[in-house]
């Protein structure tokens, strides 16, 4: 069961926004929201083939935040929110179809915005969006970004752009550009994928 916990605001207004990928144009999931228990709404909507889901929402009707969980694929999708019985909320999915994500764990581990950080960390960790860039930071000034660095070495002194951590010839600074993970190889097959599924 997904549920988070908000202050939030109801009548709600729900809606459905996609990014298109290489899939065809598949129109938005209806959207089903109506009042569970207590203070508890639903959100409910219909999963489609290639497309990962996330729940959105905004507290204040200006600025939205992403709901820590995604979901993938085909079936019955649903979100609980409990709205603390505000008088006003905005909640909506936002979706990519994408023919290359074929299963939940690939919707996971992608990364929608190419900034070396997967998708599941920047919703579920983060808090991020994870179909645009965070800015660039990096505050030891070692040519990796903070966010990065925090991800794959765990600390922001454990990788340098110009190592190899992991030996395969490649260096952090090509790997973190890349969008990969610099402390995991990258061998022919993984190159030949990153080669198919970098943005234009």
């Amino acid at each position: 069961m997904n549920i988070f916990r908000m202050t939030a605001t109801i009548p709600a207004l729900a809606l459905a926004t996609g990014l298109i990928g290489a899939a065809p144009v598949i129109p938005p999931p209806p959207l089903n929201f109506h009042a569970h228990t207590g203070s508890f709404w639903k959100l409910e909507w219909e999963g489609t083939a290639n497309r990962t889901t996330f729940v959105q929402f905004s507290l204040d009707l200006d600025g939205l935040e992403y709901a820590p969980q995604m979901d993938f694929g085909t079936g019955s999708k649903y979100s609980i929110v409990d709205t603390e019985n505000e008088p006003k909320f905005f909640i909506r999915v936002h979706y990519l179809d994408a023919a290359w994500v074929d299963t939940m764990l690939r919707a996971r581990l992608a990364d929608f915005d190419n900034d070396g950080i997967p998708n599941y960390y920047e919703v579920e960790t983060e808090g991020t969006d994870p179909f645009i860039a965070e800015p660039f930071v990096d505050s030891d000034s070692d040519g990796i970004s903070d966010r990065y660095e925090l991800f794959h070495f765990g600390s922001l002194t454990g990788g340098s752009a110009g190592l190899d951590t992991d030996g395969d010839g490649y260096d952090n600074g090509f790997e973190a550009a890349m969008g990969m993970d610099s402390t995991v190889g990258i061998t022919t097959a993984v190159l030949s994928e990153l080669e198919i599924h970098l943005p234009n």
